[in-house]
């Protein structure tokens, strides 16, 4: 019994040892002569409780001029991860985290910033590589909010890895719509094409723009705008420039009476053309081709009331006649059917 006290003191005084050998080391690191100012920060890493948990000594004594007595005890991201979580197992990987560089973006020793960040701020830091980001931000006119407030890059982006393109924390259109939710109501049975893709991005800038409402390309902001063929620059990346550049089609639209293109029109008109958001809701709708409930004229509402026919359709807008047109027999009557019932 008196042989298995003694062993067990001994292992008891070879810990102390090793923890106050530890201790001086660490105190001698960060001593006024070496690493004074390594640890003076408001977070500092816990890992630094002992600088042998991740340095090893290679050559005595320590320092040497111009030579390397220290190195790493694993390189990273193997170093870290005898700590953290690994990285790296889903389908979107951020590079550096791809290529184990922990130190882009956290100082290993201790920071002013939250998370051992290296710069003051989320936006500071992500600007370092994606400079082309700050810069339209920097111009604007029209920033984002989401990357002014709040956390910023990474209120939508994820900043190790995740399931979605672009880092996105969750899929494109449920980080929009969490803050935009009128954008798309149940009512709407129709979509936009992006926005049946599930996509914002082909019509709206996430972060700036120098359009307005972060649109990526020209599009009036007005409900007239005197036709220009930069006017619809937006529309033209998918739709037929054709659509609003030829009287005459038998193509282009299926807006027509006969040949007469009725979307050149309404919009190719130097004086008062009409935009595309007057008569179309350009998210979603209930309406066969997005048609708008109403038109805005002056300060009236006035309703469209559409009704597509196999051939053609018919519009009678506010107080005016029924208007109709039709593909096959130009000119032809409408049929007298109700619009749709709004649904929802």
């Amino acid at each position: 019994r008196r042989r298995s006290n003694a062993w067990l003191d001994l292992l008891l005084a070879a810990g102390m040892l090793a923890a106050c050998r530890g201790a001086l080391a660490q105190d001698g690191c960060v001593s006024a002569q070496c690493h004074a100012t390594l640890l003076k920060a408001k977070t500092v890493h816990p890992a630094t409780e002992s600088c042998e948990s991740c340095h090893e000594s290679v050559a005595t004594p320590h320092p040497q001029k111009g030579k390397k007595t220290f190195k790493l005890s694993a390189e990273p991201p193997e170093l870290c991860e005898g700590c953290h979580e690994p990285f790296g197992k889903k389908a979107h990987v951020h590079p550096p985290v791809k290529d184990g560089m922990c130190v882009t973006c956290h100082d290993p020793h201790a920071s002013n910033q939250p998370k051992l960040l290296v710069e003051p701020g989320v936006p500071q830091l992500c600007y370092q590589c994606h400079d082309q980001v700050g810069e339209r931000i920097a111009k604007g006119p029209t920033v984002h909010a989401a990357v002014q407030e709040g956390d910023g890059c990474v209120t939508c982006h994820n900043p190790h890895e995740g399931d979605h393109p672009a880092l996105m924390a969750v899929p494109q259109e449920t980080i929009c719509l969490a803050c935009h939710p009128s954008i798309v109501t149940k009512s709407m049975t129709l979509l936009h094409g992006p926005i049946q893709q599930g996509e914002c991005t082909p019509c709206h800038d996430p972060h700036a723009s120098q359009y307005p409402r972060l649109l990526v390309l020209e599009f009036p902001a007005g409900p007239y705008a005197p036709y220009t063929d930069q006017q619809y620059e937006l529309c033209f990346t998918c739709h037929q420039r054709e659509m609003v550049q030829v009287a005459d089609t038998t193509t282009a639209t299926a807006f027509r009476d006969g040949e007469r293109n009725l979307h050149y029109l309404h919009v190719n008109n130097k004086q008062k053309g009409r935009s595309c958001a007057l008569c179309h809701t350009l998210h979603g709708s209930y309406t066969p081709d997005l048609v708008a409930q109403s038109v805005t004229f002056g300060k009236w509402s006035l309703p469209i009331k559409f009704v597509k026919t196999e051939t053609g359709g018919s519009c009678a807008p506010g107080c005016h006649r029924p208007f109709s047109y039709d593909r096959k027999n130009p000119g032809k009557k409408p049929d007298t059917p109700k619009p749709p019932a709004k649904k929802g």
